[in-house]
């Protein structure tokens, strides 16, 4: 059909369905999946805050920050083995930060720790150190990289704050304040509403 909505929501009337939809870029492109039923949910995963669905439908918004430091060693913990993990508490610790405690680059280093038993985490921090981060956090065979991630991201940013992004990559701290980013360029609002 020309437009596939209404046979979208019939299928889903009178239905309790679960309906997922995954890093989500525009409202605009959700509105037309959100259920009529109120038996359906949707749960819809994005970097952006996606404010306009809330002009059309009751949304409840639950926002995700980085990892705790405890958090980061759990999920390192769950993929390596508690044990594993202890044994080099330091190297973790510092291994956490070079990650800087984001999920997928955590997931990714563990990844590439599981796959050598042997390799020690602290080898895994000397790599991190001496090469470029972005290079480091990759899985042959996955191109689901931290590179790729923010390359992602950076594709759907305006041209202000995708420079201001790039301009702001270049900081040597692992923090700076919004005046900083303000003295920079226009951008910092959406890069805050990207979660960037």
């Amino acid at each position: 059909p020309a437009d596939p909505a209404p046979l979208y929501r019939t299928l889903l009337h009178g239905k309790r369905v679960l309906i997922l939809l995954d890093d989500v870029r525009r409202a605009r492109d959700v509105l037309p999946l959100v259920p009529g039923d109120q038996g359906n949910l949707l749960l819809i995963t994005s970097r952006d805050s996606l404010s306009a669905l809330g002009t059309h439908h009751a949304v409840h918004t639950v926002r995700l920050g980085l990892l705790s430091e405890p958090e980061a060693h759990a999920l390192l913990a769950d993929i390596l083995g508690a044990p594993r993990v202890q044994a080099e508490s330091g190297a973790t610790s510092a291994l956490v930060v070079h990650c800087g405690r984001l999920p997928i680059a955590l997931r990714i280093a563990a990844a590439r720790l599981a796959v050598r038993p042997g390799r020690r985490v602290a080898d895994l921090v000397r790599e991190l150190t001496r090469n470029d981060p972005l290079d480091v956090l990759a899985v042959d065979g996955d191109d689901r990289t931290v590179r790729t991630v923010f390359a992602s991201a950076h594709r759907t940013l305006s041209a202000p704050a995708a420079h201001l992004f790039r301009v702001l990559g270049e900081h040597p701290g692992a923090s700076f304040t919004a005046d900083l980013a303000d003295a920079l360029g226009p951008g910092l609002d959406e890069l805050v509403a990207s979660h960037l």
